[in-house]
């Protein structure tokens, strides 16, 4: 990682914006019976897939990065408890979108964890 800045690679939270974005408007064109085409049923699984492999890339690179740098700067890792992190963010409608992407904050812990 000498040299590297962080190895966290492209895409990361955008690109699983964009595969989100994707599956919204594939949703859209069809209204309410898009779960009855089998083409944008297909395309949305599709995209579920991508956001599922982006996210569990990005936690472990994530948890990579934390790791090498907390003995680096001789650091302590500190994680919060995200039981209600949820039901909090439910509240505020502007917050949603975003929230939504970092729903994978326990897979983020998780890969912290296990790599510290």
């Amino acid at each position: 990682m000498e040299g590297k800045g962080f190895p966290l690679g492209r895409g990361g939270p955008r690109k699983i914006l964009a595969h989100r974005v994707q599956v919204e408007k594939a949703q859209k064109r069809c209204l309410r019976s898009w779960r009855y085409v089998k083409g944008v049923r297909r395309a949305t699984e599709r995209h579920g897939e991508r956001i599922e492999s982006a996210s569990r890339n990005y936690a472990h690179k994530l948890g990579e990065c934390v790791t090498e740098l907390a003995p680096r700067y001789r650091s302590i890792v500190v994680l919060e408890g995200l039981n209600r992190l949820r039901e909090r963010a439910k509240k505020d409608s502007k917050f949603n979108k975003k929230f939504a992407l970092w729903s994978y904050y326990k897979s983020i812990q998780f890969c912290i964890e296990y790599k510290a």
